[in-house]
């Protein structure tokens, strides 16, 4: 019988951020057609793992634990607006995230030891909506290209942990338990 397994992802939380939903309300009337993220599903993903066996969660804690002990806290900019695949037809609208360095020093701290498809070039982000069925029929593409060119002062966003989460999908969309986190605990400069 072959072993059941879990859909999770590691990643930086931003649920319920101020910084983060001060953005949608600005983008407000640009994003008709889009389903809006909740604000409990706010996060930049550095690992996504849709088929994890859960006997693998034990090594890849303790993995992580020491990987990301030498990482200090940082504090995170929010800016502005992007799409993908492109903002003349987009599919999902997403805040870019920095100091990209950080986002990344992270990510190769995990990605050696998180069984994850290794062919995606890691480029942190923050999606914030989806384009919802027939949306079509109510987007309006040349505002989300000029939203996705606005240059919008960055807010920042401390950072001091990393979340290993399940996601389960439900009719109602995805929902996210915490598996386990890490403190961000370094001092600065031991990075």
């Amino acid at each position: 019988m072959a072993e059941s397994t879990i859909r999770c992802f590691m990643g930086v939380s931003f649920f319920d951020s101020k910084a983060v939903n001060d953005r949608l309300q600005y983008a407000d009337s640009n994003l008709a057609g889009f389903r809006l993220t909740r604000p409990d599903q706010w996060h930049v993903t550095l690992a996504f793992m849709p088929q994890l066996a859960p006997v693998e969660l034990p090594k890849i804690v303790e993995c992580c634990t020491q990987q990301l002990a030498d990482i200090p806290p940082f504090v995170a900019t929010i800016g502005g607006f992007g799409a993908f695949p492109c903002p003349r037809k987009p599919s999902v609208i997403w805040l870019s995230t920095g100091p990209e360095l950080k986002f990344q020093q992270l990510y190769e701290a995990i990605e050696p030891f998180v069984p994850t498809e290794k062919n995606e070039v890691f480029r942190p982000h923050l999606t914030v909506a989806r384009a919802a069925r027939n949306h079509h029929r109510t987007v309006q593409y040349s505002n989300i290209a000029e939203l996705c060119q606005e240059e919008l002062p960055p807010v920042e966003v401390p950072v001091d942990e990393v979340t290993l989460f399940q996601s389960v999908l439900t009719s109602e969309g995805s929902r996210y338990s915490v598996l386990h986190r890490w403190k961000l605990t370094a001092a600065p400069g031991n990075s």
